[in-house]
């Protein structure tokens, strides 16, 4: 990844209707964490999420869990859709583990509509969420305050 292309990927999030993306800041108001939210209200399925925890020092300490789960909550807070979706490779343990522990869990198969002919399905997870969320202290969270 460069500089130029995720400029163009913000770009192009921020002109579409369909997508979001979402920043996590730490309390020097460094961003610390992204999450891009695809296909909102225009997919079949409905809308997919990836989140990413940037700096190594800001890993391990359950910010991917409490980043998804506010992200999820938004998203099941802010527009009318029963599940949310999220793919990532087999081998990708972290992330597995971190959808899994606030609620997600295998149970679509992917079809030749959402992949990609560069991914080869049989290295990909799909994992959904519907409402029923994992409580959120469960996780550690102990205050969510969502800025407009």
């Amino acid at each position: 990844m460069t500089i130029a292309s995720q400029k163009e990927y913000i770009r192009k999030i921020r002109d579409s209707s369909h997508d979001i993306i979402l920043g996590l800041f730490d309390n020097k108001n460094r961003l610390i964490g992204s999450s891009g939210v695809q296909k909102i209200n225009s997919s079949e399925t409905g809308p997919w999420v990836g989140i990413m925890i940037g700096p190594n020092e800001a890993r391990g300490f359950g910010l991917g869990a409490a980043f998804l789960w506010v992200v999820t909550y938004i998203i099941f807070l802010h527009y009318n859709v029963g599940k949310v979706f999220a793919g990532m490779r087999v081998n990708n343990v972290a992330s597995y583990s971190t959808f899994y522990k606030i609620g997600y869990r295998e149970n679509i198969i992917l079809t030749k509509s959402y992949i990609s002919k560069k991914i080869n399905s049989n290295r990909i997870i799909v994992v959904s969420c519907s409402k029923d969320l994992i409580l959120p202290e469960s996780i550690g969270i102990t205050c969510v305050k969502v800025l407009p």
